[in-house]
Parts: C-alpha cells; sequence; structure tokens
C-alpha cells in the first residue's frame, strides 16, 4: 500500500510546493496522472503500476526507482533523470522524453510507441522486445543498447549512434537511418534493408 495517498500529492502542489521530495518511498498502483509535478524527486521510490498519465514530470528524478508496469501514457518527462531504472513493461506510449536519462535503464517489452525521444540518452539500456514503432528517436544515444526483437516500425533514427547495439531481429521496416551510425552493431535476422538508409549511413556492410 502507498505510503501517501493522491489526495495529500495535490494538496502539497496546492500549498504551493515545488520539488516534491518522495525519495525511497513506497507509491506503489498510485494514481498521479494529470498533476504537476515538475523537478519531483522519486529516486530510489517504489512506483511499480503507478499511473503517471499526462502527468507534468518535466526534469524530475527517477534515478534507480521501480517503475515495473508504469504508466507513462503521454506524459512530459523532458530532460528527467530515469538513469538505471527499471521500467520493464512499462507504458510511455506518446511521451515526451526529449533529452532525457534513460542510460542502463530495464525497458524490456515497454511500449515506446509514437514516443518523442529526441536528444535522449539510451546508452546500455535493455529494449528487448520493446514497442519503439513511429518513435521520434532523432539523434539518441543507443551505443551498447539491447533491441532485440525490438519493433522500430516507422521509427526516426536520424543521426542515432547505435555503435555497439544489438539489433537481432530487430524490425525496423521503414525506418529512417539517415546519418545513423552502427559500427559494431549486432544486425543479425532483422531487415534493416528495408530501412530508409543514405550515404551519410555509417556502418551497415
Amino acid at each position: 500500500m502507498a505510503e501517501l495517498t493522491r489526495v495529500e500529492i495535490i494538496k502539497l502542489i496546492a500549498i504551493g510546493k515545488s520539488g516534491l521530495i518522495f525519495k525511497g518511498i513506497d507509491l506503489n498502483n498510485i494514481n498521479l496522472s494529470s498533476l504537476f509535478l515538475y523537478k519531483a524527486n522519486f529516486s530510489f521510490a517504489n512506483l511499480s503500476e503507478s499511473d503517471f498519465n499526462r502527468a507534468d514530470l518535466r526534469k524530475s528524478d527517477f534515478h534507480g526507482a521501480n517503475l515495473e508496469g508504469v504508466n507513462f501514457e503521454n506524459a512530459s518527462l523532458d530532460e528527467a533523470n530515469l538513469f538505471c531504472t527499471l521500467i520493464s513493461k512499462g507504458n510511455l506510449s506518446g511521451a515526451k522524453l526529449h533529452k532525457v536519462d534513460l542510460g542502463c535503464a530495464l525497458l524490456d517489452g515497454a511500449d515506446l510507441s509514437n514516443a518523442d525521444l529526441d536528444g535522449a540518452d539510451l546508452s546500455n539500456a535493455n529494449l528487448s522486445g520493446a514497442n519503439l514503432s513511429g518513435a521520434n528517436l532523432k539523434s539518441v544515444n543507443l551505443s551498447g543498447a539491447n533491441l532485440t526483437m525490438a519493433n522500430l516500425t516507422g521509427a526516426n533514427l536520424t543521426m542515432a549512434n547505435m555503435t555497439g547495439a544489438i539489433l537481432n531481429s530487430a524490425n525496423l521496416f521503414d525506418s529512417i537511418l539517415y546519418g545513423s551510425v552502427l559500427y559494431g552493431a549486432e544486425l543479425l535476422n532483422n531487415n534493416i534493408t528495408e530501412a530508409k538508409t543514405n550515404t551519410h549511413t555509417k556502418g551497415i556492410k
């Protein structure tokens, strides 16, 4: 059971508190949808199965948090810190994730369809089986990331750094790889030949 309720958190917001601190507390399965939580600190908190649909979480800190099964659908998470978080099977569809830090995050089986990850850091993240169809991955850092069996259909990977990434059995149909870097990437059993590339795409043999 969550240590705080939605009503209690709304009261904290109402009295003008910003940068609220929820570090290390249990907020499992709480509904915080549509709330203004700018610069909130959720580091090392238990937020599994919690609902942040359409919440404003820009520049919030989730470092080390348990976000398994979380709902971030259409949430604003620009410049948030999600380094080394557990987000397996999370819903991030349509979320705004500009310049977010998702380095080393566990995103296996997560739904990031149509999410906007422009400039995000996903280095060494586990995205195996994740749905990234239609996502904006322009200029993202996917170096060392595991994208085995990921769905990247129609994703925009322009100028993405995928050095050393694992893309075995990934679906890259109609994805855009203009100017992307794939040196050392594993590309077994995928359909990268059906992706859109140009002379600036590097590392495809």
